[in-house]
């Protein structure tokens, strides 16, 4: 088996608020039980909007401090795409797509398959397994996640082959696979 790819969630995928091509971008990091009894690390990359508070609290963006201000999803309904990794890969690998989705207003969800990055399990199937930890991805967005109006999946190498397994499967909600 490859090496587990192994990161830090505050190094590797960055501030939990960031701004994208001059777009407020907020992530939300989410543990999800598969069928296996495995828990999944997922991130949800969502378009963003400032929301004053009256607190004194500070926030930090891109350019620095900003008082009395919190990032919050995007009040309006946006499109997902949920990213899937390929063999020896993690969530991480996801990020070079925050640039082309979220100016776009379309959030990203990535996550670690079962077996990779820090999610629990010991290894890979090449797609078998990994479809149905896409299925657990899609539906907590149809069930938990009330302003995605669309979902799309986009794999790379592995992750596409789950993608295809899915899709083949039935596929769910999902509008369109890259």
């Amino acid at each position: 088996r490859p090496p587990r790819h192994e990161y830090s969630v505050n190094r590797d995928l960055g501030p939990r608020r960031l701004v994208v091509k001059g777009g407020l971008v907020i992530r939300e990091d989410i543990e999800l039980m598969n069928a296996r009894g495995h828990m999944l690390k997922c991130s949800h990359f969502q378009p963003a909007e400032e929301e004053e508070t009256e607190d004194d609290g500070v926030f930090l963006d891109a350019t620095g401090p900003v008082p009395g201000a919190r990032f919050r999803p995007r009040s309006r309904p946006f499109p997902c795409v949920v990213f899937c990794h390929g063999n020896a890969g993690s969530r991480v690998d996801a990020l070079p797509l925050l640039p082309v989705l979220l100016p776009a207003g379309i959030s990203l969800f990535c996550f670690d398959f079962s077996g990779a990055g820090q999610s629990e399990g010991e290894f890979l199937s090449l797609g078998h397994f990994e479809k149905d930890d896409l299925t657990t991805a899609v539906n907590f967005l149809n069930e938990n996640c009330e302003r995605v109006t669309r979902i799309g999946i986009w794999g790379h190498s592995m992750g596409a082959s789950s993608c295809l397994l899915y899709a083949g499967s039935g596929g769910g909600k999902i509008v369109f696979a890259l």
